[in-house]
C-alpha cells in the first residue's frame, strides 16, 4: 500500500476513533487492511444518530414552544407568544443547520474517503444516505415551524429561513 493511501486510511480510522479498530482494520499477511464496508457502516452510523438526534429536539422544541404559546395566548399575552415562537424558530433552525452541517461535512469525509480506497460503489451508497438523513433533518424542521406557527393561530414569528 503506498504511503499517500495509508495515511489516508490513519485519518479516516482517527476520525473514527468511536469505531473499534478490530471492526475496521483486518489482517492481511503483510501489514493493514482497512475494511471498506466497516468504514460504510460507521459513516451511515454516525449520520443517523446526527439526524436522529435533531429529529428528536426539534420535535421537543416545537413541542415545549407550542405549549408556552398555548399559555401565552390562553392569558392574553400575544406579543410575549410571538416572542417565545421567535426564539425557538432562531433555535430549530440553528440547530437544524448546524446538524445538516455535520452531516455534509462527515459525509465529505467518508466519500472522499472510500473514493479513494477504490470503492465508488459504496462512496455513493454514502451519498444516498446523507442525503436521506439531510432530508429528515430538514422535515422535522418544518415540522416544527409548522407546529408553532398553527399554535400562533396560523401566524408566523417572522424569522422562518
Amino acid at each position: 500500500m503506498n504511503r499517500s493511501r495509508w495515511l489516508c486510511c490513519a485519518a479516516t480510522l482517527l476520525l473514527f476513533s468511536a469505531m473499534p479498530v478490530a471492526q475496521a482494520l483486518a489482517d492481511e499477511g503483510d501489514g493493514r487492511h482497512v475494511d471498506p464496508v466497516a468504514i460504510r457502516d460507521h459513516c451511515i452510523q454516525k449520520i443517523t444518530r446526527i439526524a436522529t438526534a435533531c429529529v428528536s429536539q426539534n420535535q421537543m422544541s416545537a413541542a415545549q414552544c407550542v405549549q408556552r404559546i398555548r399559555q401565552l395566548l390562553a392569558n392574553g399575552h400575544d406579543a410575549q407568544a410571538r416572542h417565545v415562537a421567535r426564539h425557538w424558530v432562531g433555535s430549530i433552525n440553528a440547530k437544524s443547520h448546524a446538524a445538516a452541517d455535520r452531516i455534509h461535512k462527515v459525509c465529505a469525509h467518508c466519500i472522499h474517503t472510500l473514493r479513494h480506497l477504490g470503492t465508488p460503489a459504496l462512496a455513493q451508497q454514502i451519498h444516498q444516505a446523507c442525503a436521506d438523513r439531510v432530508d429528515r433533518v430538514r422535515r422535522s424542521r418544518q415540522a416544527a415551524l409548522n407546529a408553532i406557527a398553527n399554535a400562533l393561530g396560523g401566524g408566523q414569528p417572522d424569522n422562518q429561513t
